[in-house]
């Protein structure tokens, strides 16, 4: 068998494996919309725990993590501050508030704090937010799947958007987390057989790895507080812990998997334990650029000599060139993990959101037991699928991986987040102030992007504090007009 052969066969038999485990769960499912969507709030924590991990860090982190080293430095890892931030900020101050008995989703919150116009429009911006970044996280495993194992760009993006699809909309949430803890497996077991095949491959190993590195600037951190600077220590920190919060709080994604689990404690559990995996594996991602950079110093530079376009290509390049045969289908099977992971907790999420939100916001009452909601929710997956499917196809055109995830994260999320912070005030905001910081939020968040050279890193931050600064602007206004009235 040749290389592409055997690497095309390494693909088919784990795609065919992970379909197959994730489908294995509709046999279990009771039908009620409660298992399908949230595994009868029963879910084991540490099994949680890695899908929040696999939620949040897709085949953009895996590709774009090591291409953002390559072409600039190691300090993007300082991110990981930031989300220990947001990890700390989560479970103090919004879990116990997003967490409550018969709660489906994030959005719920907003209506309690606020109006059923509000649950609606975050509903709705969480729905925009999560098509545009499934795109993304399905283009950027297709391109390397085109390289390592000669999968045409079409079918790569076609494979893995359809068999997550079919395994969320027959397994569900308990589909989802099982998949999403095998993925994550070959997702960690091919980049660190990448590291150490690298370290293995230059003369010095480690050592000369980092002394090439550290003389070429690959560690170098910028410290300054202009905003228009690209990667700054600050605006890691606060703008990625920014957008990390987004994720980790107005994300229905992410707070589908805290009700999931029994109780409050074992969802604070479950993000401790997201972190505790986060920290050592992103970090070995963007290590990975450290060590593809000390390579291709001794090595013929694939992106000086055109041999690929953009630093996203140098992970799949090492690998179709370097490493033994099957290796480069085993990279293959680990992207395609990441796609497949963050498309199942996506329309999962998505499901949920169209069938509790957007009714009850519109005055519509339902019995989450019915199994007309049922076969909805299994519908609902499947045209979500398509639409992911053919944003997927145009994703090219937002940018590099780590920029466009980013971007899309921030300029979608902010404002969303800056309507969860003014929920968090002790007294209820009225809808008609929370909707018009929603757009005041949003309008400052675009002109930033359009007309200024802010680091889309704190494109987020931007977002969040204007809707937050106006929201409270207003509220008070209003506050005070009604006390001068009286």
């Amino acid at each position: 068998m040749n290389a592409n052969k055997l690497d095309a066969t390494i693909l088919i038999v784990y795609m065919a494996a992970i379909t197959i485990v994730g489908c294995l769960f509709a046999r279990k499912e009771k039908e009620t919309l409660d298992d399908f969507l949230l595994a009868d709030r029963k879910a084991n924590k540490l099994l949680v725990g890695v899908s929040i991990f696999a939620a949040l860090f897709s085949g953009a982190t895996y590709l774009g993590a090591p291409a953002e080293v390559y072409a600039h430095s190691f300090a993007y890892t300082f991110v990981l501050a930031g989300l220990a931030l947001a990890t700390v900020v989560t479970i103090y101050v919004f879990l116990p508030r997003l967490i409550q008995p018969g709660v489906f989703s994030a959005y719920e919150f907003l209506e309690r704090r606020s109006a059923k116009s509000v649950r609606l429009i975050g509903a709705l911006a969480f729905l925009m937010r999560t098509l545009l970044w499934l795109g993304v996280a399905v283009y950027a495993p297709a391109l390397a799947l085109q390289q390592l194992a000669g999968v045409p760009l079409p079918a790569a993006l076609i494979a893995n958007a359809a068999l997550a699809t079919l395994y969320t909309a027959l397994g569900g949430m308990r589909g989802v987390l099982w998949t999403d803890l095998l993925q994550s497996i070959i997702l960690i077991g091919g980049q660190f057989t990448i590291v150490m095949t690298i370290i293995w491959r230059v003369h010095g190993g480690l050592a000369t790895i980092v002394h090439t590195a550290a003389s070429h600037g690959k560690f170098a951190l910028s410290l300054s507080l202009d905003p228009r600077v690209r990667v700054t220590l600050w605006a890691l920190i606060l703008g990625g812990g920014i957008s990390y919060l987004i994720q980790t709080t107005t994300d229905q994604i992410s707070v589908q998997r805290y009700l999931s689990v029994r109780d409050q404690s074992e969802a604070r559990q479950s993000l401790w334990i997201k972190l505790a995996i986060s920290i050592p594996v992103v970090t070995l991602f963007y290590f990975s650029g450290v060590a593809l950079y000390a390579f291709y110093r001794t090595h013929p530079d694939p992106l000086a000599t055109g041999l690929v376009q953009t630093p996203d290509q140098i992970l799949p390049y090492f690998v179709r060139h370097e490493l033994p045969a099957g290796l480069p289908g085993l990279l293959a099977a680990a992207l395609s993990a990441a796609s497949m992971s963050a498309v199942s907790g996506g329309l999962n999420a998505m499901v949920t959101v169209t069938l509790t939100d957007i009714p009850a916001a519109l005055g519509r009452t339902q019995d989450v037991t019915m199994q007309s909601n049922l076969r909805w929710a299994r519908i609902l997956t499947v045209i979500y699928g398509l639409l992911v499917l053919g944003l997927s196809f145009v994703a090219q055109r937002f940018g590099t991986l780590v920029q466009a995830a980013a971007a899309v994260i921030g300029v979608a999320g902010g404002p969303l987040l800056g309507i969860f912070v003014l929920a968090l005030l002790p007294q209820k905001i009225a809808g008609w102030v929370m909707i018009t910081a929603f757009a005041a939020g949003s309008v400052c968040v675009l002109a930033v992007v359009q007309f200024t050279a802010c680091s889309f890193l704190w494109y987020g931050a931007v977002g969040a504090c204007c809707t937050a600064v106006i929201g409270l602007a207003c509220h008070l206004a209003s506050k005070t007009a009604a006390e001068r009235s009286a």
